[in-house]
Protein backbone atom coordinates (compact mmCIF):
# COMPACT_ATOMS: atom_id res chain seq x y z
CA UNK A 1 0.00 0.00 0.00
CA UNK A 2 2.67 2.35 0.56
CA UNK A 3 3.99 1.41 -2.96
CA UNK A 4 1.30 3.68 -4.25
CA UNK A 5 1.34 6.33 -1.90
CA UNK A 6 5.00 7.39 -2.01
CA UNK A 7 4.26 8.42 -6.23
CA UNK A 8 1.92 10.87 -5.35
CA UNK A 9 3.86 12.32 -2.60
CA UNK A 10 6.74 12.76 -4.97
CA UNK A 11 4.20 13.81 -7.46
CA UNK A 12 2.95 16.70 -5.02
CA UNK A 13 6.43 17.62 -4.39
CA UNK A 14 7.76 18.13 -7.89
CA UNK A 15 4.96 19.87 -8.63
CA UNK A 16 5.21 22.15 -5.72
CA UNK A 17 8.87 22.46 -6.48
CA UNK A 18 8.25 23.92 -10.22
CA UNK A 19 5.39 26.04 -8.89
CA UNK A 20 8.58 27.24 -6.64
CA UNK A 21 10.84 27.82 -9.54
CA UNK A 22 8.31 29.29 -11.86
CA UNK A 23 7.41 32.23 -8.57
CA UNK A 24 10.90 32.49 -8.17
CA UNK A 25 11.98 32.91 -11.63
CA UNK A 26 9.09 35.30 -12.34
CA UNK A 27 10.50 37.61 -9.25
CA UNK A 28 14.11 37.72 -10.90
CA UNK A 29 12.22 38.50 -13.83
CA UNK A 30 10.21 41.33 -12.09
CA UNK A 31 13.20 42.49 -10.47
CA UNK A 32 15.71 42.84 -13.40
CA UNK A 33 13.65 43.57 -16.30
CA UNK A 34 10.44 45.10 -14.75
CA UNK A 35 6.66 43.81 -15.21
CA UNK A 36 6.08 44.56 -19.52
CA UNK A 37 9.08 42.37 -19.53
CA UNK A 38 8.02 39.23 -18.12
CA UNK A 39 7.48 36.55 -20.63
CA UNK A 40 6.33 32.98 -20.07
CA UNK A 41 9.24 32.01 -22.55
CA UNK A 42 10.94 33.25 -20.01
CA UNK A 43 9.54 31.81 -16.69
CA UNK A 44 9.83 28.37 -18.28
CA UNK A 45 13.12 28.56 -19.65
CA UNK A 46 14.31 30.00 -16.28
CA UNK A 47 12.40 27.72 -13.86
CA UNK A 48 12.76 24.17 -16.40
CA UNK A 49 9.03 23.97 -15.71
CA UNK A 50 6.44 23.64 -18.55
CA UNK A 51 3.79 25.62 -20.34
CA UNK A 52 1.09 23.37 -19.18
CA UNK A 53 2.39 23.70 -15.31
CA UNK A 54 2.27 27.58 -15.36
CA UNK A 55 -1.21 27.35 -16.97
CA UNK A 56 -2.41 24.53 -14.60
CA UNK A 57 -0.81 26.56 -11.63
CA UNK A 58 -1.70 30.26 -12.23
CA UNK A 59 -3.72 30.24 -15.03
CA UNK A 60 -1.23 32.52 -17.17
CA UNK A 61 0.81 35.73 -16.71
CA UNK A 62 -1.55 37.91 -14.90
CA UNK A 63 -2.37 34.82 -12.38
CA UNK A 64 1.65 34.46 -11.79
CA UNK A 65 2.17 37.88 -11.66
CA UNK A 66 -0.71 38.31 -9.06
CA UNK A 67 0.95 35.38 -7.17
CA UNK A 68 4.33 36.47 -7.01
CA UNK A 69 2.88 39.93 -5.61
CA UNK A 70 0.97 38.51 -3.34
CA UNK A 71 3.47 36.28 -1.75
CA UNK A 72 5.59 39.24 -1.41
CA UNK A 73 3.07 41.54 0.27
CA UNK A 74 2.20 38.47 3.28
CA UNK A 75 6.11 38.33 3.35
CA UNK A 76 6.12 41.89 4.18
CA UNK A 77 2.83 41.98 5.92
CA UNK A 78 4.39 38.95 8.16
CA UNK A 79 7.29 41.15 9.55
CA UNK A 80 5.37 43.94 10.47
CA UNK A 81 3.02 42.38 12.06
CA UNK A 82 5.46 40.63 14.41
CA UNK A 83 6.60 44.49 14.76
CA UNK A 84 3.50 45.12 16.46
CA UNK A 85 2.51 42.11 17.84
CA UNK A 86 4.77 41.79 20.63
CA UNK A 87 4.13 43.15 24.37
CA UNK A 88 6.17 46.23 24.16
CA UNK A 89 4.78 49.84 24.85
CA UNK A 90 2.83 51.57 21.52
CA UNK A 91 5.01 53.92 20.80
CA UNK A 92 8.31 51.66 20.86
CA UNK A 93 6.25 48.75 18.36
CA UNK A 94 5.16 51.94 15.81
CA UNK A 95 8.58 52.80 16.20
CA UNK A 96 9.96 48.88 15.38
CA UNK A 97 7.33 49.29 12.43
CA UNK A 98 8.43 52.43 10.93
CA UNK A 99 12.23 51.45 10.70
CA UNK A 100 11.05 48.12 9.50
CA UNK A 101 9.07 49.54 6.77
CA UNK A 102 11.86 51.74 5.83
CA UNK A 103 14.17 49.62 5.61
CA UNK A 104 12.00 47.07 3.72
CA UNK A 105 10.93 49.89 1.42
CA UNK A 106 14.77 50.88 0.53
CA UNK A 107 15.99 47.06 -0.32
CA UNK A 108 17.39 46.63 -3.42
CA UNK A 109 14.69 43.91 -4.18
CA UNK A 110 11.92 46.29 -3.28
CA UNK A 111 13.48 49.48 -4.94
CA UNK A 112 13.00 48.83 -8.42
CA UNK A 113 8.74 47.72 -8.12
CA UNK A 114 8.16 51.31 -6.61
CA UNK A 115 6.36 51.96 -10.05
CA UNK A 116 4.78 48.61 -10.43
CA UNK A 117 3.66 48.89 -6.32
CA UNK A 118 1.99 52.04 -6.70
CA UNK A 119 -0.12 51.40 -9.92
Amino acid sequence: MSETLQPVSKQISRGEARRRAMLDATWEILATKGFAAVTLNDVISRSGGSRTTLYEAFGGKDGLIASVLTEKCQEFSEILQTSLGSDIPPREALLNFTIIMTEKCLDDEIYPHHELLAA
